[in-house]
Protein backbone atom coordinates (compact mmCIF):
# COMPACT_ATOMS: atom_id res chain seq x y z
CA UNK A 1 0.00 0.00 0.00
CA UNK A 2 1.13 3.62 -0.92
CA UNK A 3 2.20 5.87 1.78
CA UNK A 4 -0.05 8.93 1.87
CA UNK A 5 1.94 12.03 1.15
CA UNK A 6 1.64 15.20 3.57
CA UNK A 7 3.23 18.78 4.01
CA UNK A 8 3.69 20.90 6.38
CA UNK A 9 2.00 23.61 6.72
CA UNK A 10 2.78 27.02 9.04
CA UNK A 11 -0.56 28.03 10.44
CA UNK A 12 -0.74 31.47 12.29
CA UNK A 13 -3.29 33.78 14.36
CA UNK A 14 -4.91 37.23 13.78
CA UNK A 15 -7.21 39.18 15.47
CA UNK A 16 -10.06 41.30 13.30
CA UNK A 17 -10.09 44.68 15.17
CA UNK A 18 -12.98 46.64 14.30
CA UNK A 19 -12.32 50.87 14.39
CA UNK A 20 -14.77 51.93 16.12
CA UNK A 21 -16.03 48.88 17.87
CA UNK A 22 -19.21 47.17 15.56
CA UNK A 23 -21.91 44.90 16.90
CA UNK A 24 -21.47 42.11 14.54
CA UNK A 25 -18.07 40.32 14.04
CA UNK A 26 -16.13 39.63 11.61
CA UNK A 27 -17.64 36.16 11.05
CA UNK A 28 -21.18 37.68 10.89
CA UNK A 29 -19.89 40.44 8.70
CA UNK A 30 -18.48 38.18 6.11
CA UNK A 31 -20.86 35.54 6.19
CA UNK A 32 -23.47 38.09 5.38
CA UNK A 33 -21.29 39.37 2.22
CA UNK A 34 -20.80 35.94 1.17
CA UNK A 35 -24.24 35.06 1.71
CA UNK A 36 -25.57 38.20 -0.58
CA UNK A 37 -23.07 37.55 -3.42
CA UNK A 38 -22.68 33.83 -3.12
CA UNK A 39 -20.99 33.16 -6.75
CA UNK A 40 -17.60 34.24 -6.81
CA UNK A 41 -18.00 35.81 -10.05
CA UNK A 42 -20.15 38.07 -8.07
CA UNK A 43 -17.32 39.58 -5.77
CA UNK A 44 -14.45 39.29 -8.08
CA UNK A 45 -12.24 42.22 -6.63
CA UNK A 46 -9.90 43.51 -10.09
CA UNK A 47 -7.13 44.79 -9.09
CA UNK A 48 -5.86 46.48 -12.34
CA UNK A 49 -7.34 48.68 -14.80
CA UNK A 50 -8.58 46.52 -17.35
CA UNK A 51 -10.06 44.05 -14.52
CA UNK A 52 -8.01 41.15 -16.13
CA UNK A 53 -6.24 40.82 -12.64
CA UNK A 54 -8.70 39.30 -10.44
CA UNK A 55 -9.09 38.66 -6.47
CA UNK A 56 -11.45 36.48 -4.66
CA UNK A 57 -12.73 33.79 -2.44
CA UNK A 58 -12.89 30.99 -4.28
CA UNK A 59 -14.71 28.81 -2.07
CA UNK A 60 -16.00 28.37 2.09
CA UNK A 61 -17.72 26.43 3.94
CA UNK A 62 -18.70 25.95 7.55
CA UNK A 63 -16.24 23.56 9.43
CA UNK A 64 -18.27 23.84 13.34
CA UNK A 65 -18.83 27.35 14.12
CA UNK A 66 -16.64 28.55 11.93
CA UNK A 67 -16.30 30.07 8.24
CA UNK A 68 -13.67 28.76 6.50
CA UNK A 69 -12.78 29.36 2.90
CA UNK A 70 -9.62 30.18 0.59
CA UNK A 71 -8.61 33.25 -1.23
CA UNK A 72 -6.42 33.15 -4.52
CA UNK A 73 -5.70 35.85 -7.14
CA UNK A 74 -5.23 35.06 -11.08
CA UNK A 75 -4.20 37.15 -14.20
CA UNK A 76 -6.46 35.84 -17.74
CA UNK A 77 -4.69 34.39 -20.09
CA UNK A 78 -1.20 34.88 -18.39
CA UNK A 79 1.58 32.65 -18.58
CA UNK A 80 3.49 30.32 -16.40
CA UNK A 81 7.33 30.76 -16.48
CA UNK A 82 8.79 27.16 -17.48
CA UNK A 83 12.35 26.08 -17.78
CA UNK A 84 13.91 23.18 -19.78
CA UNK A 85 15.32 20.34 -17.56
CA UNK A 86 17.62 19.33 -20.15
CA UNK A 87 20.56 17.54 -18.58
CA UNK A 88 22.71 17.60 -21.69
CA UNK A 89 22.56 21.23 -22.54
CA UNK A 90 25.02 23.74 -22.16
CA UNK A 91 22.67 26.49 -20.68
CA UNK A 92 18.73 26.01 -19.56
CA UNK A 93 15.95 27.90 -21.84
CA UNK A 94 13.35 29.67 -20.06
CA UNK A 95 9.98 29.70 -21.93
CA UNK A 96 6.15 30.46 -20.78
CA UNK A 97 3.58 27.51 -20.33
CA UNK A 98 0.14 29.42 -21.39
CA UNK A 99 -3.14 28.11 -19.53
CA UNK A 100 -4.93 25.56 -21.50
CA UNK A 101 -7.66 25.73 -23.91
CA UNK A 102 -11.22 25.28 -23.03
CA UNK A 103 -11.95 21.72 -22.37
CA UNK A 104 -15.44 20.09 -23.65
CA UNK A 105 -16.62 22.31 -20.00
CA UNK A 106 -16.01 25.26 -21.72
CA UNK A 107 -14.20 26.39 -18.55
CA UNK A 108 -10.92 28.67 -19.09
CA UNK A 109 -8.32 27.33 -16.06
CA UNK A 110 -5.69 30.14 -14.91
CA UNK A 111 -2.61 29.64 -13.39
CA UNK A 112 -2.68 31.11 -9.62
CA UNK A 113 0.64 32.56 -8.15
CA UNK A 114 -0.52 30.79 -4.26
CA UNK A 115 -3.50 30.35 -1.66
CA UNK A 116 -3.78 31.67 1.51
CA UNK A 117 -6.69 29.75 3.51
CA UNK A 118 -8.34 30.88 6.42
CA UNK A 119 -11.06 29.92 9.46
CA UNK A 120 -12.71 33.06 10.82
CA UNK A 121 -14.37 32.31 14.27
CA UNK A 122 -16.21 35.58 15.93
CA UNK A 123 -12.94 37.56 15.61
CA UNK A 124 -10.29 35.25 15.73
CA UNK A 125 -8.58 34.12 12.46
CA UNK A 126 -6.39 31.49 11.29
CA UNK A 127 -4.50 31.33 8.05
CA UNK A 128 -1.72 29.42 6.02
CA UNK A 129 -0.48 31.54 3.91
CA UNK A 130 1.51 31.22 0.78
CA UNK A 131 5.19 32.75 -0.59
CA UNK A 132 2.74 34.65 -2.89
CA UNK A 133 -0.63 35.51 -1.56
CA UNK A 134 -0.45 36.60 2.22
CA UNK A 135 -3.08 37.57 4.96
CA UNK A 136 -2.48 40.64 3.86
CA UNK A 137 -4.30 40.37 0.95
CA UNK A 138 -6.85 38.32 2.81
CA UNK A 139 -7.15 42.23 4.71
CA UNK A 140 -7.18 44.19 2.02
CA UNK A 141 -9.60 41.66 0.26
CA UNK A 142 -12.46 41.45 2.79
CA UNK A 143 -12.14 45.76 3.16
CA UNK A 144 -13.07 45.75 0.04
CA UNK A 145 -15.54 42.87 0.34
CA UNK A 146 -17.44 44.26 3.24
CA UNK A 147 -17.21 48.20 1.91
CA UNK A 148 -17.10 48.58 -1.44
CA UNK A 149 -19.15 45.57 -2.75
CA UNK A 150 -21.48 44.61 -0.10
CA UNK A 151 -21.71 48.08 1.79
CA UNK A 152 -22.04 45.22 5.23
CA UNK A 153 -19.55 48.02 6.74
CA UNK A 154 -19.80 51.90 5.97
CA UNK A 155 -16.54 53.21 4.61
CA UNK A 156 -14.75 55.21 7.80
CA UNK A 157 -14.81 52.01 9.72
CA UNK A 158 -11.17 50.47 10.16
CA UNK A 159 -10.85 46.92 10.05
CA UNK A 160 -7.23 45.12 10.20
CA UNK A 161 -6.00 41.48 10.87
CA UNK A 162 -3.85 42.21 13.85
CA UNK A 163 -0.79 39.73 14.34
CA UNK A 164 -0.93 39.40 17.79
CA UNK A 165 1.57 38.01 20.48
CA UNK A 166 1.00 35.40 23.07
CA UNK A 167 -1.66 36.65 25.80
CA UNK A 168 1.08 35.48 28.22
CA UNK A 169 3.93 37.23 26.63
CA UNK A 170 1.88 40.60 26.77
CA UNK A 171 0.91 40.45 29.91
CA UNK A 172 4.53 40.03 31.11
CA UNK A 173 5.40 42.88 29.31
CA UNK A 174 2.57 44.69 30.92
CA UNK A 175 3.77 43.99 34.62
CA UNK A 176 7.68 44.30 33.65
CA UNK A 177 7.97 47.01 30.30
CA UNK A 178 10.59 46.19 28.22
CA UNK A 179 14.16 47.66 29.01
CA UNK A 180 16.26 47.01 25.77
CA UNK A 181 15.61 44.69 22.82
CA UNK A 182 18.61 43.02 20.79
CA UNK A 183 18.25 41.99 17.46
CA UNK A 184 21.06 39.72 15.41
CA UNK A 185 21.61 36.66 13.04
CA UNK A 186 24.89 34.95 12.01
CA UNK A 187 27.40 37.11 9.66
CA UNK A 188 28.70 34.37 7.98
CA UNK A 189 27.67 31.45 5.69
CA UNK A 190 29.35 28.82 4.79
CA UNK A 191 31.50 28.80 1.43
CA UNK A 192 31.28 25.45 -0.53
CA UNK A 193 35.02 24.06 -0.50
CA UNK A 194 36.41 23.99 -4.07
CA UNK A 195 37.57 20.60 -5.71
CA UNK A 196 41.34 19.48 -5.60
CA UNK A 197 43.08 19.90 -8.25
CA UNK A 198 45.89 18.29 -9.73
CA UNK A 199 49.12 19.41 -11.16
CA UNK A 200 48.14 19.10 -14.79
CA UNK A 201 44.73 21.26 -13.83
CA UNK A 202 42.65 17.89 -13.98
CA UNK A 203 40.15 17.66 -11.23
CA UNK A 204 41.09 14.91 -8.57
CA UNK A 205 38.00 11.48 -7.88
CA UNK A 206 36.66 11.51 -4.83
CA UNK A 207 38.41 8.40 -3.86
CA UNK A 208 42.05 9.83 -4.41
CA UNK A 209 41.19 13.09 -2.83
CA UNK A 210 42.78 13.34 1.01
CA UNK A 211 40.92 11.63 3.69
CA UNK A 212 41.02 14.59 5.62
CA UNK A 213 38.22 16.98 4.88
CA UNK A 214 39.08 20.25 4.00
CA UNK A 215 38.62 22.88 6.65
CA UNK A 216 35.57 25.14 6.36
CA UNK A 217 35.66 28.40 5.23
CA UNK A 218 33.03 31.24 5.27
CA UNK A 219 32.20 34.46 4.35
CA UNK A 220 29.91 37.73 5.15
CA UNK A 221 27.05 37.92 3.60
CA UNK A 222 23.33 40.15 4.20
CA UNK A 223 22.15 43.79 5.24
CA UNK A 224 24.51 43.28 8.59
CA UNK A 225 27.67 43.29 5.56
CA UNK A 226 26.04 46.49 4.12
CA UNK A 227 25.62 48.08 7.92
CA UNK A 228 29.84 47.45 9.09
CA UNK A 229 30.88 48.46 5.94
CA UNK A 230 29.41 52.03 6.41
CA UNK A 231 31.10 52.52 9.15
CA UNK A 232 34.91 52.61 7.48
CA UNK A 233 35.76 55.83 5.94
CA UNK A 234 36.93 53.94 2.39
CA UNK A 235 36.88 50.42 1.03
CA UNK A 236 39.83 49.22 1.53
CA UNK A 237 40.08 49.59 5.56
CA UNK A 238 37.00 47.87 5.15
CA UNK A 239 38.78 45.10 2.83
CA UNK A 240 41.58 45.12 5.20
CA UNK A 241 39.20 43.33 8.20
CA UNK A 242 39.90 40.04 5.71
CA UNK A 243 36.59 39.05 6.51
CA UNK A 244 36.93 36.75 3.51
CA UNK A 245 39.25 35.04 5.01
CA UNK A 246 37.71 33.82 7.97
CA UNK A 247 37.39 30.10 8.82
CA UNK A 248 34.93 30.39 12.01
CA UNK A 249 31.26 30.54 11.29
CA UNK A 250 30.56 31.16 14.46
CA UNK A 251 29.97 35.08 14.78
CA UNK A 252 26.94 36.53 15.20
CA UNK A 253 26.51 40.62 15.05
CA UNK A 254 23.67 41.76 17.51
CA UNK A 255 22.23 45.20 17.46
CA UNK A 256 20.35 46.90 20.64
CA UNK A 257 17.30 49.45 21.20
CA UNK A 258 17.93 50.62 24.89
CA UNK A 259 17.26 53.29 26.91
CA UNK A 260 20.91 55.00 28.02
CA UNK A 261 21.78 53.87 31.57
CA UNK A 262 22.66 57.66 32.50
CA UNK A 263 19.27 58.16 32.22
CA UNK A 264 17.45 57.60 35.64
CA UNK A 265 13.82 58.63 34.60
CA UNK A 266 12.01 57.52 31.48
CA UNK A 267 9.46 59.07 29.59
CA UNK A 268 5.84 57.75 29.76
CA UNK A 269 5.92 57.60 25.56
CA UNK A 270 9.20 55.95 25.63
CA UNK A 271 8.39 53.11 27.92
CA UNK A 272 5.11 52.59 25.49
CA UNK A 273 7.18 52.85 22.48
CA UNK A 274 9.67 50.19 23.79
CA UNK A 275 6.81 47.52 24.81
CA UNK A 276 5.21 48.01 21.18
CA UNK A 277 8.02 48.12 19.16
CA UNK A 278 9.25 44.57 21.20
CA UNK A 279 5.68 43.02 20.06
CA UNK A 280 5.57 44.32 16.96
CA UNK A 281 9.16 42.28 16.05
CA UNK A 282 6.89 38.96 16.09
CA UNK A 283 7.67 38.38 12.84
CA UNK A 284 11.71 38.55 12.68
CA UNK A 285 12.59 34.80 13.45
CA UNK A 286 12.20 33.37 17.12
CA UNK A 287 16.13 32.61 17.42
CA UNK A 288 16.60 36.60 16.29
CA UNK A 289 15.29 38.87 18.42
CA UNK A 290 15.26 38.84 22.59
CA UNK A 291 13.17 41.47 24.76
CA UNK A 292 15.01 41.82 28.16
CA UNK A 293 12.15 43.40 30.43
CA UNK A 294 12.83 45.65 33.70
CA UNK A 295 12.36 42.40 35.80
CA UNK A 296 15.36 40.98 34.61
CA UNK A 297 13.71 38.39 33.04
CA UNK A 298 13.86 37.50 29.02
CA UNK A 299 11.55 37.44 26.07
CA UNK A 300 12.32 35.65 22.83
CA UNK A 301 10.69 35.58 19.53
CA UNK A 302 9.37 32.15 19.88
CA UNK A 303 7.45 33.02 22.38
CA UNK A 304 6.13 36.30 20.99
CA UNK A 305 4.25 34.06 17.79
CA UNK A 306 1.21 32.49 17.74
CA UNK A 307 1.62 30.01 15.15
CA UNK A 308 2.04 25.80 15.04
CA UNK A 309 3.11 23.37 11.91
CA UNK A 310 0.08 21.12 10.80
CA UNK A 311 0.74 17.87 8.83
CA UNK A 312 -1.50 18.14 5.80
CA UNK A 313 -2.36 15.16 3.11
CA UNK A 314 -1.60 16.30 0.06
CA UNK A 315 -3.79 14.70 -3.02
CA UNK A 316 -2.63 13.35 -6.33
CA UNK A 317 -2.50 16.97 -7.71
CA UNK A 318 0.07 18.04 -4.97
CA UNK A 319 -2.35 20.49 -2.91
CA UNK A 320 -3.22 19.93 0.36
CA UNK A 321 -6.66 18.38 1.22
CA UNK A 322 -8.31 21.18 1.94
CA UNK A 323 -11.19 19.97 4.14
CA UNK A 324 -8.81 18.14 6.24
CA UNK A 325 -6.59 21.52 6.40
CA UNK A 326 -9.54 23.54 7.39
CA UNK A 327 -10.29 20.57 10.08
CA UNK A 328 -6.98 21.30 11.70
CA UNK A 329 -6.98 24.84 11.42
CA UNK A 330 -10.25 25.14 13.27
CA UNK A 331 -9.22 22.56 15.87
CA UNK A 332 -6.28 24.56 16.58
CA UNK A 333 -7.94 28.25 16.43
CA UNK A 334 -9.87 26.78 19.57
CA UNK A 335 -7.06 25.36 21.23
CA UNK A 336 -5.55 28.84 21.49
CA UNK A 337 -8.92 30.60 22.55
CA UNK A 338 -9.58 27.78 25.35
CA UNK A 339 -6.55 27.08 26.68
CA UNK A 340 -6.02 31.19 26.97
CA UNK A 341 -3.38 31.60 24.86
CA UNK A 342 -5.26 34.75 22.90
CA UNK A 343 -8.10 36.89 24.77
CA UNK A 344 -11.21 35.28 24.50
Amino acid sequence: MARKMTAEKVVGYRRCVLMPHQEQTLQQLVTAALVEKPKPSDRYQPLNMLSTEIRCIGAYKTVGQSLCGYLTSFERGAPQPVIGDDANAAALRLGALFPPRPGKSGVQQQYVPGVVYFVIHRNHVAVVQSASVRATALEAHLNWLLKERTNQLAAMVGMVLSDEAQKATKEKIRLSHVKSIALGQPLMVEVAPLPVVAADGRHVEAKAQPKKPPQKKFRPQGPILDFLRSYFADSNGFERLGLNEVYDGNIEFWIEIRFPKRKRSKAEDAIRLMDTLGVALRDIEGDQVTLKLADGKKVTGKELKISANLDVPILDNRLPDENILWSEMVGWLFLQIENGVVDS
